[in-house]
């Protein structure tokens, strides 16, 4: 048998090797951005599903592979644009799986129609390095919470299409003006 000082310290050297090293993972993007959390909240629904809710298969890899519609509440005096991420944090990576990125949303939009984007949003790389809509699709077992995070922001990121969550992270660092979030479950089967 080890020695139990051993079996610790392996155990440790394992976690800190699984562990993202940017201390950002499981984290919403705004928490990972260099300020203070957004000072107004945004309203964010969906007519598919209700906060908490199971999503429909037709928003999976099982069903349709359709993009989910979404609404949010209209940002505070000064918004230019919205960013949109979605987030799996229960997926077995060591990041969240990010599913979607949309950002400069025209400030005058507050919903994304099922399957459609307003002109002049962009969308980002997924964590499959797709600039598109990655179905839901949780391995078997207990159902995933997927993450809705809506950010008003004070000026568009101009960006490039194909932009990853990262690069998108840093550009809306001290733009926020109000974000919300809605959170629905789907669970394989």
């Amino acid at each position: 048998m080890r020695h139990p000082t051993v079996l610790i310290a392996a155990a440790a050297l394992l976690i800190a090797a699984c562990s993202p090293r940017d201390g950002k993972a499981g984290k919403p993007p705004e928490m990972a951005l260099d300020q203070a959390p957004a000072k107004a909240s945004l309203e964010v629904s969906s007519p598919a599903f209700v906060a908490g809710g199971d999503i429909p298969k037709t928003y999976s890899a099982f069903g349709e592979r359709a993009t989910p519609p979404l609404a949010w509440s209209p940002g505070p005096a000064g918004t230019k644009a919205y960013a949109l991420i979605v987030q799996d944090p229960d997926a077995p990576t060591p990041r969240p799986f990010v599913h979607w990125i949309v950002f400069d949303i025209p400030a005058g939009v507050t919903a994304l129609e099922q399957n459609r984007l307003p002109a002049g949003a962009v969308q980002g790389n997924n964590s499959a390095a797709s600039a598109s809509w990655f179905s839901l699709s949780p391995p078997p077992g207990p159902a995933h919470a997927y993450h809705f995070q809506v950010f008003a922001l004070d000026r568009p990121l101009g960006l490039k299409q194909g932009a990853g969550r990262e690069e998108v992270v840093d550009a809306m660092n001290g733009r926020v003006l109000a974000s919300g979030e809605l959170i629905g479950r789907y669970k394989a089967g």
